[in-house]
């Protein structure tokens, strides 16, 4: 098994998709409010953290086994 962390690049439409996909299954959880997220939160959220020069995320991928997106981490 191989662990792979990458810097998301937010203008970069795989790490968007991927980034999106993981805060809405968040969101979905009882912890997060257990409600995906908004369209608009979808369509603008990354632009902002884009705009902002001290905001980075990280997506962590465990390969070859699964191909599956295991967590994400803001700092």
């Amino acid at each position: 098994m191989k662990i792979t962390i990458k810097s998301v690049d937010y203008s970069n439409k795989e790490m968007r998709n991927d980034l999106i996909y993981l805060l809405n299954h968040y969101a979905l959880d009882p912890m997060g409010g257990a409600q995906g997220l908004s369209d608009y939160v979808k369509d603008n959220l990354l632009n902002k953290l884009a705009a902002m020069s001290h905001a980075f995320s990280f997506i962590i991928h465990d390969y070859p086994v699964k191909k599956e997106k295991l967590d994400i981490a803001y700092f």
